[in-house]
């Protein structure tokens, strides 16, 4: 029994002003010291999700721009050329066609044999040899 009244008198002793004063201070700054981090680690959450937001907007942006630009494409006379070109075989009034075609397997210059045709179909192009169809082609006044 003596020895819960020596324990109690030293408890006791603790708990004066003076020592309880400088432990309430401490757990005070320590308390302020967590929300301080606390609240710089949300604003640190909030701010990536503000930037992941912006960049998609300005993605969906580049892609409105991107979509509206074909739009205008679309409406050109050039759109409906190459359309034109392309699926249905047409072309301008004295527009000559070239023709690339494959060389003899050892030849170096397969990527530059070519031929000239006019788009009518003749096949007066065709008895030129490869050379004179450069020529015609490069120099001729028909095509300018």
């Amino acid at each position: 029994m003596m020895l819960h009244k020596t324990i109690a008198r030293k408890v006791v002793s603790w708990f004066t002003l003076s020592n309880i004063l400088p432990l309430g201070v401490v757990l005070i700054a320590f308390w302020w010291a967590w929300s301080t981090v606390d609240v710089i680690q949300r604003n640190f959450q909030y701010q990536q999700q503000v930037d992941q937001l912006q960049q998609q907007v300005a993605v969906l942006r580049l892609q409105d721009k991107t979509e509206q630009y074909m739009i205008d494409y679309y409406r050109t006379g050039e759109y409906d050329q190459l359309q034109a070109r392309t699926y249905l075989n047409l072309a301008a009034p004295g527009e000559k066609e070239l023709i690339l075609s494959s060389s003899p397997a050892g030849s170096q210059y397969a990527p530059f044999v070519a031929s000239v045709q006019p788009t009518s179909g003749s096949n007066a192009s065709r008895a030129r040899s490869n050379f004179q169809q450069w020529v015609y082609f490069l120099f001729s006044r028909h095509h300018a």
